[in-house]
This record gives structure tokens, sequence and C-alpha cells, in this order.
């Protein structure tokens, strides 16, 4: 007995379609879709480079105006003397700036330099009391300073009594190339 025979044509004409979608769906599967999300990560891929690309030219054409400004503020990082000059300039430049915007410096501790590769690290240590108006103007000088100081760390309490009267501690970096 013929198994074709024995099959109608219905029955084969639904065979061949089921065949010929099983054998369309692994092409897509195996073929179609792995090329197409390739493409997809090539395209994506192209997107970031020229992106990168373009910032790249960016900064290509401000090299000079980059390098000018480096030269500027490394001659500001660079240091003058030794750690001790360093730190006595930084210190009194503390000091004066405490003086002109009117905040009491309880005491100004100078810490350890911690020394990297490249530079340095200078902190120091302030206890201070001043109102909201004086510290924020203090802080202001600080940030502004030509050493180029920052303030690191910042701790405010209320002082007892007088409720515009502020006392804390700050802590001020300064780095310096080596």
């Amino acid at each position: 007995m013929n198994i074709k025979s024995s099959i109608s044509k219905r029955e084969r004409t639904f065979f061949a379609i089921t065949v010929l979608i099983i054998a369309i769906s692994i092409l897509y599967g195996f073929v179609v879709e792995p090329i197409y999300k390739e493409y997809e990560n090539l395209n994506q891929e192209i997107s970031s480079k020229r992106l990168q690309l373009t910032k790249n030219l960016k900064l290509l054409k401000e090299k000079d105006i980059v390098a000018e400004e480096f030269k500027q503020y490394g001659q500001q990082l660079k240091t003058v003397g030794s750690d001790e000059e360093e730190m006595a300039s930084v210190l009194s430049a503390i000091e004066n700036i405490g003086k002109t915007s009117g905040v009491y410096l309880n005491d100004v501790k100078p810490q350890k330099v911690k020394d990297t590769d490249f530079y340095k690290i200078m902190l120091v240590e302030v206890k201070f009391q001043a109102t909201s108006q004086t510290l924020a103007k203090f802080i202001y000088e600080l940030q502004n300073s030509p050493l180029l100081l920052k303030v690191s760390r910042l701790q405010v309490n209320y002082k007892g009594g007088d409720s515009s009267s502020l006392e804390g501690t700050i802590q001020v970096s300064k780095v310096s190339l080596l």
C-alpha cells in the first residue's frame, strides 16, 4: 500500500503548508533575525562613534584654549616652596578671609599632608563662631580664593542662647601639583 495514495489531496496540501511555515520560522529565527539584530547593533555603534568623534573634534578645536587655562591653573596649583611654606600661606589666607568676612576662628589646625603620585592634598580643620550671613560670606571667599581652596566638609551647630549665632567646624583643602 502506497502512503501517497492513502493521503487525500487536502491532507497533502495541509502538510505542505505546515512544512513551509516551519521552514519559514526556522529561516527567520536562525538567519533573518540575527542578521537584523547585528545590523541594529552596528547602526547603534556607528551612532555612538559619530557622537564621540563629534565631541573629540570639538575638544580638538578648543585644545589651545584648554592648554592656556591649564597653564593658568597649573601655575596656581604648583607648590611654591616646601610643604611648611605652602601650609603657612594657606593658614594665613584662611585667617585673613576669616577676619574680612567677620567669622571668629577659634582653632585652626593643619592636618597631615596627603601625598599621591601626581599631587598632594593639604587639609586644614577650622573651628569657628559666626552668624549665618558671615558664614556664607566666609565659605564664598574660601571657594573663590586665588589659592583655589575648597571646603570639603562643614559641620554647623546652633550656639546656645542667641539663635543667629552658629558654631562648627570646616575642613578646608588645597590641591597642589608635584
